[in-house]
């Protein structure tokens, strides 16, 4: 049931970095697209699949700490709970065995 006012403010919505910056979330996700991808121990910039077509002309090696960055922000806007989903399998694995189960 959505508080007085019929507003949600944040619950069940989807935002992007520019959205999310700056605020926090009781509980939170984050999907990590295929701009950025975890293979041979390292991360791998793909800026011709982001989403911000300000930041596509980047070379991978100019896009990489974007990227990074801009994961990690929506990664840190859950206060209590964060859930992470990579749509790259092998980015997902890599995750899965770092951050254990519950």
């Amino acid at each position: 049931m959505p508080p007085a006012g019929g507003l949600y403010r944040g619950h069940q919505q989807i935002g992007c970095i520019y959205t999310a910056q700056g605020l926090e979330y009781h509980h939170a996700g984050a999907i990590i697209g295929p701009d950025l991808t975890w293979n041979n121990g390292r991360w791998h910039a793909h800026p011709d699949q982001s989403q911000d077509a300000a930041l596509r002309h980047l070379s991978p090696a100019q896009y990489l700490p974007y990227a990074v960055n801009i994961y990690r922000v929506l990664l840190t806007r859950g206060t209590h709970t964060t859930r992470i989903h990579a749509t790259e399998p092998t980015t997902h694995r890599m995750l899965q065995q770092l951050i254990p189960q519950r």
